[in-house]
């Protein structure tokens, strides 16, 4: 899931940049979820549940009611009740309860309910995979303008194609399109709750609880998570080379020198063809950490992927200036 988390040449993250793109997307995403989706709730358990006091700004009052409807339900509901209640909290400007609530939410594993995907289905997602991923030069909103336009007519005509409704999702989300994101996320969420971007989209919202911890104990725990995540993710989907950043970018101090060294060491076997815009990032962490040859490696590695590039000269020169 390209979330725009890209265009990173610092030792971390840049920080605004992915603050810019992680609040435009939940913004949307809690806008959406405020909704109360139909397929997410029996009927009759809307009815018990105060909507006008959401309507009147009562969030308080909201959140107390739909935790005695999380207390009293039974399990099939608890999780949907949670994820209503999510945007109470963030609507009640509790955000850091907001995200904890929704990752409690889809935390347990649950029964997919789709067995199987049709030959066509799969055919298709491989197809739109493929372009997600792919690395041809073209920035991430060219990508996603092209997948709306050619796949999402597709979707239209065949609702239950659930791992084509991730890719399609990504696409909104790249595109600002927030509500139409997150409607066919948590439909193919309850298809696929193992796929790569339920893990990619858990450890993003361990990113945000990081950010708002105080506690040096604390923000441990998320960063444990959200490596937990990414590791999953990656195991699902090695060739999501955005993933990879992100777990050197959130590795700290004890751990970083092995994420990097794993990350960059499988960027290179698997020849993933990254962005030219990350080559002075990851350089700059294997010179930091003290892994020149690793660095070298890669930037080696970079000139196979760009005959020429001023990215690669500075790389080089930045790395020759540390030996």
């Amino acid at each position: 899931m390209h979330l725009s988390i890209d265009s990173v040449c610092s030792k971390r993250f840049d920080e605004e940049l992915l603050d810019l793109a992680l609040s435009k997307f939940f913004l949307g995403f809690f806008f959406f979820l405020f909704t109360i989706p139909a397929f997410a709730l029996d009927l009759t358990t809307i009815e018990q549940i105060p909507r006008t006091l959401v309507s009147e700004q009562k969030y308080k009052e909201a959140i107390a009611a739909y935790s005695k409807l999380i207390e009293e339900s039974s399990s099939e509901l608890k999780s949907e009740l949670k994820v209503c209640q999510t945007l109470a909290y963030y609507k009640d400007q509790d955000q850091e309860k907001a995200f904890s609530t929704f990752l409690d939410a889809i935390k347990e594993q649950r029964i997919p309910l789709k067995q199987a995907s049709s030959e066509e289905e799969v055919g298709i997602y491989a197809e739109v995979l493929n372009l997600y991923l792919s690395r041809s030069g073209q920035t991430s909103l060219d990508i996603a303008k092209k997948i709306v336009v050619q796949y999402a007519p597709v979707l239209q005509k065949n609702p239950s194609y659930s791992l084509l409704g991730f890719l399609i999702a990504a696409s909104y989300a790249n595109l600002g399109k927030f509500d139409d994101f997150f409607e066919l996320f948590y439909q193919s969420y309850l298809d696929f709750p193992d796929h790569f971007m339920v893990y990619k989209t858990k450890a993003i919202l361990h990113i945000k609880l990081f950010e708002r911890t105080v506690s040096s104990v604390e923000r441990e725990v998320q960063r444990q998570c959200i490596q937990d995540n990414l590791a999953k993710a990656i195991e699902r989907q090695p060739n999501d080379f955005s993933l990879y950043k992100m777990a050197v970018a959130f590795s700290g101090e004890k751990n970083h020198s092995p994420i990097l060294n794993a990350c960059l060491n499988k960027i290179l076997d698997e020849n993933m063809m990254i962005p030219r815009s990350e080559i002075v990032f990851y350089v700059q962490q294997a010179v930091e950490a003290g892994q020149t040859d690793l660095a070298q490696r890669f930037i080696d590695k970079a000139r196979q992927w760009y005959q020429y590039s001023r990215v690669i000269i500075v790389s080089q020169q930045y790395l020759d200036q540390h030996r």
